[in-house]
């Protein structure tokens, strides 16, 4: 009998032992399976402020795309007796100021305008880049929230008006500020990192989405993202081997820049411009249409 309690107490012990084990090692796998739900690109951030574009060709006529429908609604049929005020004037300036901001902050009439003008068409298949580049530039883009990868009304190209232009333009302005030549992977590149545009969540030297750049150390012993490497290599024409890419400098500076990629961010630039050009565009002529403003 004595044998028996002693044997109870052990046994007793070590199932209690095993229920607590298991019922934490449960717990800990529950937990685990739901830290691994996470995206990696969400871990540590909420998502990028600027998000992709809606592209509207397909809600007009090809007619319609060419005839603005952004004339006031409440106009007249005719064109109304009073007088038009000069379109250079103080207050016609103001007035097409403050008829292109209607137009960017209205949604369609944005899209619209976009859609007209082909807004960002030249950040696709852009002669600069060989076949395979602007298929990698394709892909970086359609990385953005909202944006499709080859369809260029989808970029997150943004007019001066509008909220979203903002972060973006001061993430473009602050990579263009920057000589394009310390874009490079050696160990005298840019300190900072202007490369990564967070408000869209970007990687300009990898392509990708990861606000991490590897150092030239970390390159040259093979120890970087390989798919990073090949984006750099393939969007700035350099095949050159890691090393080769990381070691060779001249006069103080790495010779393999990402000066593909630093001319991409100006045409980028330069269609951000060109939406606020063709916004004004249209807004003298429907104030022209209105009656409200004049040439001569």
């Amino acid at each position: 009998m004595d044998k028996a309690n002693n044997l109870k107490l052990p046994l007793l012990i070590l199932a209690i032992v095993l229920i607590l084990g298991g019922g934490g090692f449960a717990i800990w796998m529950v937990t685990k399976k739901e830290e691994d739900k996470v995206p990696e690109q969400r871990k540590g951030g909420a998502a990028p402020p600027v998000q992709g574009r809606t592209d509207a060709t397909s809600l007009y006529t090809e007619a319609e795309l060419q005839h603005s429908g952004l004339v006031n609604k409440d106009s007249p049929d005719k064109t109304p007796e009073y007088s038009a005020v000069l379109m250079t004037s103080p207050d016609g300036l103001r007035l097409i100021r403050d008829r292109m901001e209607k137009i960017q902050l209205n949604k369609k009439d944005a899209d619209f305008v976009r859609a007209k003008h082909k807004v960002g068409r030249t950040l696709v298949g852009n002669r600069a880049f060989s076949t395979a580049a602007n298929k990698a530039i394709d892909k970086m883009f359609g990385l953005v929230d909202g944006a499709t990868g080859g369809q260029y009304l989808t970029y997150p190209v943004y007019g001066k008006f509008e909220p979203d232009a903002a972060p973006l333009r001061a993430d473009i302005e602050n990579f263009l500020s920057k000589d394009g030549q310390g874009y490079n992977l050696t160990s005298v590149r840019h300190g900072g990192n202007a490369w990564w545009f967070g408000s869209v969540g970007l990687n300009l030297m990898y392509g990708n989405k990861s606000s991490h750049l590897h150092s030239a150390d970390q390159i040259w012993w093979y120890k970087a993202d390989r798919a990073g490497l090949d984006f750099f290599k393939l969007v700035n024409g350099h095949n050159v081997d890691d090393r080769r890419m990381v070691d060779e400098k001249r006069n103080g500076k790495g010779v393999f820049a990402a000066w593909g990629m630093y001319n991409l961010v100006k045409e980028w630039k330069a269609q951000m411009d060109f939406f606020d050009k063709v916004t004004r565009l249209e807004a003298i002529a429907a104030l022209e249409r209105e009656g409200l403003i004049r040439r001569l």
